[in-house]
């Protein structure tokens, strides 16, 4: 089973004026990624605004992915029934990208295991790239929350094309649990919200990578972190968090994480404008969220870290 060695970048999608898909300035964000260090990049559910796009813009944003960017990428698909999902897959498979690998969201509420297991298994059976779970909390059908637990993920990859997850447990302490104890050790395990200190929680207990976030602005700060984390130098993954990852965090928490990391990269023309109802940020937000991208690109350009 294939490891991922690097962190991974999801991707925004940009908008014009009108509001209609900006496909130009999605694949320049994408072209910016590659020349800054980031060696996978994911479209997902959530960082990519399937809830803002149609089933067709999907498949473009999936399509500039796979043919813009030559090193791995998952392409994330939205949830959909088992009948809907087999046919995207099947569409997919006939564009025969190199290097990719697909996400799968599961569309219902949580009953049992069993129809998780067989959804992901179908899909799975057609697909010919290899597939990630989108593993986010459900709404129980009974009502309250559902976690992927071990055991849901110890049956669904028993499927030798299954490789993956994207890690979301709703508690920390549980996640740490979850992981550790997903039977196969090669099982790829992307860390997501938190980032970096998520990261180095749940390393010990089994995950690999993790979901970008001041990399998402400024990818060779992550890919730096990610290496000294590789070399065990702790100091140094520390340092990197406390300098970098925490004063952004802490600038962008009042107002949201997505709605700052779009104004981030509008500032650095690489995102245009927003998909209503996105959220619209007041001046004072914006000038908020330029003063911390500015202070960080000024404190890093100037580390002789990234010398």
């Amino acid at each position: 089973m294939e490891k991922f060695n690097y962190p991974v970048y999801p991707l925004v999608p940009s908008f014009l004026e009108n509001e209609e898909f900006d496909i130009d300035t999605s694949r320049k964000y994408i072209k910016y990624l590659d020349e800054n260090g980031a060696n996978v990049l994911m479209t997902t559910a959530g960082t990519s605004q399937y809830n803002l796009l149609t089933l067709e813009e999907i498949r473009t944003f999936n399509n500039i992915a796979g043919t813009s960017f030559s090193k791995k990428k998952i392409l994330g698909l939205p949830p959909l029934s088992t009948k809907a999902l087999l046919k995207e897959i099947e569409l997919l498979n006939k564009k025969s990208y190199k290097n990719t690998f697909l996400m799968l969201l599961f569309p219902e509420r949580y009953y049992h295991n069993n129809e998780i297991v067989e959804w992901a298994h179908s899909a799975a059976d057609i697909s010919d790239y290899p597939v990630f779970l989108h593993g986010m909390f459900m709404r129980k059908g009974t009502g309250g929350q559902f976690n992927y637990s071990a055991n849901l993920y110890n049956d669904i990859i028993k499927h030798s094309n299954i490789i993956g997850t994207k890690e979301e447990t709703s508690d920390l302490a549980l996640a740490f649990n979850v992981v550790e104890g997903i039977e196969k050790k090669d099982f790829n395990i992307i860390v997501a919200g938190g980032t970096l200190r998520r990261f180095m929680f749940l390393n010990p207990a089994g995950a690999n990578t993790f979901l970008s976030g001041v990399g998402s602005i400024f990818p060779e700060i992550e890919e730096r972190f990610y290496n000294a984390h590789k070399q065990k130098d702790i100091d140094l993954c520390k340092y990197i968090i406390s300098a970098y990852e925490t004063p952004l965090f802490n600038a962008f928490k009042t107002i949201g994480w997505h709605p700052s990391l779009r104004e981030s990269l509008r500032i650095k023309g690489l995102c245009n404008y927003n998909r209503k109802p996105f959220a619209i940020l007041t001046n004072g937000e914006k000038k908020q969220i330029e003063d911390i991208v500015l202070k960080l690109e000024t404190k890093y350009k100037s580390d002789s870290l990234f010398k």
